[in-house]
């Protein structure tokens, strides 16, 4: 009940609240009557929304796997699902014919485009294992700055102290 709807009903009880007179025995009673029947009432919209707020956490929770589940559908109709396989390792082949030597040194760097390439997926990792092109200027295995002092560390020919100093 609303608290207009309250004092039209008890116009008495209206007056005690903005006066300082004592009530009667029986404002007292009905009073306190109202009083337990708003608590009532007041836990009853506890116990309603507490309700409301588990059906709220429930509804978010399926909101959220469905959402998963349409995001992973969404991976299933990619259109790079659909390029063939020869397409891919030419795109491939784009994408590692940068100077590739100076931006990562070393065949064994897991971001050197063809390794990288194939740890998306097993049908890019096979496209890429199987692309020649990709690996034929990817020797020496080792980088510039691997073990310095050891014979089978690669050095460009020419390349001076500073040089092999510059690559650390």
């Amino acid at each position: 009940m609303d608290l207009t709807a309250f004092f039209r009903m008890h116009p008495d009880l209206k007056r005690l609240l903005s006066r300082n007179d004592p009530p009667t025995d029986v404002q007292i009673r009905e009073a306190e009557n109202l009083l337990d029947i708003g608590l009532k009432e007041l836990s009853e919209l506890d116990d309603t929304i507490l309700k409301l707020s588990l059906v709220l956490s429930e509804l978010r929770f399926q909101k959220r796997c469905r959402t998963s589940s349409l995001s992973a559908l969404k991976g299933v109709l990619a259109p790079i699902r659909r390029v063939p396989p020869e397409t891919l390792g030419e795109i491939f082949q784009w994408c590692c014919r940068t100077n590739w030597m100076e931006q990562h040194r070393s065949i064994t760097n897991v971001r050197a485009p063809p390794l990288l390439l194939g740890h998306v997926c097993s049908l890019w990792r096979t496209v890429s294992q199987n692309t020649p092109r990709l690996w034929r200027q990817r020797l020496p295995i080792l980088c510039f700055h691997a073990y310095p002092g050891h014979p089978t560390t690669y050095r460009p020919a020419g390349a001076s102290q500073s040089d092999r100093e510059r690559a650390l």
